[in-house]
This record gives C-alpha cells, structure tokens and sequence, in this order.
C-alpha cells in the first residue's frame, strides 16, 4: 500500500481517488497509480506500507484499544489538539475550534487507523 498526501491545489479526483485539504491523505495498492499521481504534482508519498497480515491487524488492533485507554480526546487542551494535528500532518487552515480540530482528528484517524 502507498499513502500520499495531497501537496498542490484544493482537492483532487482521479485514479479512483479523492483528496481534499481537510483530508490530505489517500491510499493506493498500487505502484504505478502511486507513481502517476505523484507525477501529477498533486501528491508527495507520505508512507510505503506493506499489506497488513492478521499478526499486524491485531497488533495494531491491540495498540489502538491501550491508545484509547491513555486518553480521551475530548480531555485533551486546543494547545495539545493543535500539535496532534500538526503531528499527524492535518492541513489546520480553517480549524478554528476545539470541536474543529477534534472532527479532524477523529476523520483522520478513521480513514488512516494504523497512522493516526
């Protein structure tokens, strides 16, 4: 699998894919539609990843219910949201309020799991 990230322009549609600046990030199994989307000037590749197997399906499985047990998203400060956002490389234009950056956080972490 390969994760791109949009870098140029508002959104994107092609390749059976759809970015926007709020959602950043696609996946593709494929290599040459990897490569022909950074080609475009579009994407940037922002992981490689190999397909997940069941032994990393439930290890990420695993690792995702201790994260959830750690912290409750809604506990943590707009300061904190903010540099989490940063972290997993949101585009925060237009984020204004905690509520704001927690959608963000909560949509990526729902397309990406294994990267949020």
């Amino acid at each position: 699998m390969y994760k791109l990230k949009l870098v140029k322009g508002h959104s994107y549609t092609g390749y059976g894919v759809k970015a926007t600046q709020k959602s950043p990030f696609v996946e593709v199994s494929s290599k040459e539609i990897s490569d022909s989307l950074i080609a475009s000037g579009y994407f940037s590749l922002a992981a490689e990843t190999e397909t997940p197997t069941a032994s990393t399906i439930a290890s990420a499985a695993t690792a995702e219910t201790e994260a959830e047990t750690e912290t409750d998203i809604e506990k943590i400060s707009l300061a904190q949201l903010k540099a989490l956002a940063q972290q997993i490389g949101l585009d925060t234009k237009g984020l204004k309020s905690k509520a704001d950056y927690i959608e963000a956080i909560n949509t990526a972490e729902e397309l990406f799991p294994d990267e949020a």
